[in-house]
């Protein structure tokens, strides 16, 4: 888990992993090329199906589809894991899906912290509703809602979403009903996941997860993007923990005899149990700071002379001017969770036969009764699954079991509301029912109202802004559009970054991302109000313009992050020639980066590119947002200014999210020597 300090120096656990493993630890393992999964030997893997779930998460169509009503939550996440397995499947690959179990003992307290947090989301949304609602009560033909209150609403609308059980049964019931094999790890499943590659149940694991690092595992697929519409084009960065012992990726982890002490290097970066002492970050623990020898290599000294490794870790604890806890806490805490990755509990399976044993033999001097006090556990592990055999928590009966019915939690069936000559046993397609007494039109989120409206045969386009999509939601309302039947339900497109493009070779500098935008883009078509208009429309929201123009002005671009590469698309002609800019855009509503993607036709004078291949990750930016746009505006700077590009981005005003100064409007100079609009 990443580690962030709060203000009054306090430690938060989020994320997954060990904190800064991945970039700062590996050397140059990050600088390789991409493969295809296609060339693969091996082809048999092991998924972390919760990992896959959560990453869902800051997705706003899953988020979404989790707190709408009514709730179309499992069917949002079976339908993202079906595309992904089928994809798989035609690539030749095995999958076994590892779920998580129990949550240890030392866990249990970040646990809690999620649910307290989507509880305390949950009232926050429920009140901020409250509000608008009682405003609006007896009111007909008006909607009095200001303009920032349906995105701050939508905002706690998305933080109430959480994974649920009822996720994982449908999933477990869809896995079932096409064969697809899965395990249950009697607690997490990184390490179960381990287990089975060094069962020789699978050659590799799919992870973003850095403690299968720790753990071991033999080969590891990291930043793997699975293309579900061609899964040809699916790729991933392959670890191979055979080269990282070999020295090959030149890691920092890697040096020395520090390869055998992997799990005390988890620790002191900070992981999922145990929070990082302020100021032992990557440069502390493994380079040294201030002269100072590296962190790890003073406690090998420590160790290996013979000397109390409590000591040491006392030291440690009693130095860091930052540490809120009782004396002697950190040690306790370091020493039980370096343990407890050491020795794991998983499953290993022999024929029927299933039994908990550690990932890693027991010390000599412990015995296997003394296992559960070892790692931190106020019991025995296997006193954790006294609910029945082994050999059936394993197959994940427990959570098969969780609802006779699940498939009903996929989400609302036909009625003779939405078309009375449909089955009523049939699902309906997701948001296709939208209760708007409980949520408005005027609150909802457009793109799910652009799904309500694809269901009743109506599609819209990236020139129908927000307002426009409520409009046409309203009249289909009035004239009671019902929902199409199955057999005619249109599909949406799948609005992922890079789905509907292929990389292209042309024999340039762009064959590859390429930092040096200035030159190519200058090629493009001017971009002028007329060519505005034309994409977007005269009227069409001008809030979004100006919304666009102050994310601008206020350097909400990151310059620094923009690549520009070769693609090419069979979207509108076989194999057409285009040019992809991707970048980075701080969100004008949080504080979090937007990666946008922006595509334009690859020939001097070639002009923007729409949806689907142009892409935001913003809850808009599968048809059209103010981030695309700046980006438009943008580049009329880039085109227009006599500037060389160093220059150029020298003069804009810096990225709120790099400097660390807040969300703070600076507005460009328009003097002689800077860019103008």
């Amino acid at each position: 888990f990443v580690v962030l300090h709060s203000s009054g120096g306090g430690e938060i656990l989020v994320g997954m992993g060990v904190k800064e493993l991945w970039t700062k630890a590996l050397g140059d393992f990050r600088d390789e090329d991409l493969r295809y999964l296609h060339s693969l030997a091996d082809k048999r893997v092991v998924i972390d199906t919760s990992a896959w779930v959560h990453r869902l998460d800051p997705r706003h169509d899953v988020a979404y589809a989790r707190s709408s009503e009514p709730g179309y939550p499992s069917l949002g996440v079976k339908t993202s894991f079906a595309a992904k397995h089928r994809a798989m499947a035609e690539l030749g690959f095995k999958c076994i899906y590892v779920f998580d179990g129990k949550t240890p003992d030392v866990k249990k307290l970040e646990n809690e912290r999620r649910r307290k947090e989507a509880e305390l989301a949950k009232v926050e949304y429920d009140q901020k509703m409250h509000v608008v609602m009682d405003r609006n009560a007896g009111n007909v033909g008006i909607f009095d809602v200001s303009d920032a209150e349906p995105q701050d609403i939508l905002k706690s609308r998305r933080d109430t979403a959480r994974p649920t059980a009822e996720d994982f049964a449908s999933l477990c019931q869809w896995m079932d009903e096409n064969n697809i094999e899965y395990v249950q790890a009697p607690f997490e499943a990184d390490a179960q996941m381990t287990q089975l590659v060094k069962d020789g149940k699978a050659g590799a694991a799919i992870t973003e997860d850095g403690d299968l690092i720790v753990y071991r595992t033999a080969h590891i697929c990291s930043r793997t993007k699975i293309d579900t519409q061609h899964p040809e084009r699916s790729k991933c960065q392959y670890f191979d923990f055979g080269k990282l012992t070999r020295g090959d990726y030149s890691a920092e982890i890697a040096k020395g005899n520090r390869i055998d002490y992997l799990e005390e290097i988890s620790c002191l970066l900070g992981n999922d149990y145990i929070a990082r002492l302020y100021g032992n970050g990557p440069a502390t623990v493994l380079q040294g700071k201030n002269g100072k020898h590296p962190l790890i290599d003073q406690y090998i000294d420590h160790v290996q002379s013979g000397k109390p490794e409590r000591d040491f870790l006392l030291e440690v604890e009693r130095s860091n001017r930052k540490n809120s806890h009782p004396d002697g806490y950190w040690t306790e805490r370091f020493i039980q969770c370096r343990n407890l990755i050491c020795h794991y509990p998983v499953f290993k399976k022999e024929g029927s036969q299933v039994k908990i044993i550690p990932l890693n033999p027991l010390p000599a001097d412990v015995s296997y009764d003394e296992w559960g006090t070892l790692i931190g556990f106020e019991k025995h592990p296997q006193e954790y699954l006294q609910n029945g055999a082994l050999s059936e928590y394993y197959s994940m009966e427990t959570i098969a079991s969780l609802d006779c019915s699940r498939s009903c939690r996929l989400g609302p069936r036909y009625t003779s509301e939405e078309n009375s000559s449909v089955d009523s046993r049939e699902l309906l397609p997701i948001y296709a029912k939208l209760d708007f007494d409980k949520v408005p039109v005027e609150l909802q989120p457009a793109s799910v109202l652009r799904y309500w409206l694809l269901h009743r045969g109506i599609s819209t386009t990236e020139n129908e802004g927000d307002n426009d999509v409520r409009s046409l939601v309203q009249h289909a309302i009035e004239e009671k559009r019902v929902v199409l039947p199955p057999s005619m339900t249109l599909e949406p497109v799948k609005w992922v970054g890079f789905e509907p493009l292929a990389e292209a070779e042309l024999g340039d500098e762009y064959d590859d991302w390429n930092q040096k935008y200035f030159q190519k883009l200058r090629q493009m078509m001017l971009v002028d109000d007329e060519y505005i208009n034309r994409h977007f429309g005269t009227e069409r929201a001008q809030y979004t313009r100006e919304k666009a123009l102050n994310l601008l002005k206020g350097g909400y671009i990151d310059a620094s992050s923009i690549r520009i590469r070769n693609v090419k698309s069979d979207l509108r002609q076989p194999g057409e020639s285009l040019i992809a800019v991707k970048f980075q855009c701080l969100s004008s509503e949080r504080s979090i980066l937007h990666n946008v993607y922006v595509v334009f036709e690859n020939k001097g004078g070639g002009e923007y590119v729409p949806t689907p291949c142009s892409y935001c990750g913003c809850e808009n930016g599968a048809f059209f947002c103010s981030h695309m746009l700046c980006f438009l505006f943008f580049l009329r700077l880039v085109q227009t200014t006599s500037l060389s590009q160093s220059e150029y981005e020298e003069v804009l005003p810096e990225n709120p999210k790099i400097t660390q100064s807040g969300i703070t409007l600076i507005w460009i100079n328009l003097s002689s020597k800077r860019p103008s609009l």
